[in-house]
């Protein structure tokens, strides 16, 4: 269990806050610093909770962010931290207001380097994200994601937050109401790469 502390004079708990909150400053809370930031966001029906502890996570990876799912967290992340920074092989666009755009490949020692450079957090979603080759998916979902993970290690990152899929439990009966203690049974090699 997760326990966040937020301010008792002022509650943040919808999106968007995060500009009231920065502009509240040190009185926001009772000890001189706005403790933390609670944000629901619905993609698809997939709800994805956010915690920001806004005094630490300044600025944030988010890797696929030229994927299905990473267009989106691009576009529901605007403005909640500092700085977002956006990565992709793909091409991204222009870069939004309060964002950084780093082009690069997770397999790339170059290119993961520059990504995590100065970052607090990483919300990653890069990858393959439907059936490949198992050659592909051991370089990229398996070995690119171990070697961006000790890459912010190295680089002093302070929290990685790693997207699972339904595959990684497809082989169960559909009816079957899971949990946390159920053990992965992935569906296929996709499935198995976010087991790992």
């Amino acid at each position: 269990m997760i326990a966040l502390e937020i301010s008792p004079i002022t509650d943040f708990s919808h999106r968007g806050n995060c500009q009231a909150a920065s502009q509240a400053g040190s009185g926001a809370s009772a000890n001189g610093i706005w403790a933390g930031h609670i944000n629901h966001i619905k993609i698809d029906q997939c709800e994805i909770l956010i915690i920001l502890i806004w005094v630490v996570m300044k600025r944030v990876l988010l890797t696929g962010a030229g994927g299905g799912i990473g267009k989106r967290m691009r576009r529901e992340l605007a403005g909640v931290y500092p700085t977002l920074r956006v990565s992709d092989v793909a091409d991204l666009g222009e870069a939004a207001p309060g964002e950084e755009i780093v082009l690069g490949d997770i397999c790339s020692p170059d290119d993961r380097k520059r990504m995590v450079d100065g970052v607090d957090g990483i919300i990653h979603l890069g990858g393959l994200s439907v059936e490949n080759p198992w050659d592909d998916i051991l370089r990229v979902n398996i070995d690119g994601t171990y070697r961006l993970f000790e890459a912010a290690y190295e680089a002093g990152v302070k929290r990685i937050v790693f997207a699972s899929s339904n595959h990684a439990v497809g082989f169960y009966p559909r009816g079957q109401i899971l949990d946390s203690t159920d053990r992965p049974r992935p569906d296929c090699r996709y499935g198995l790469s976010k087991v790992f």
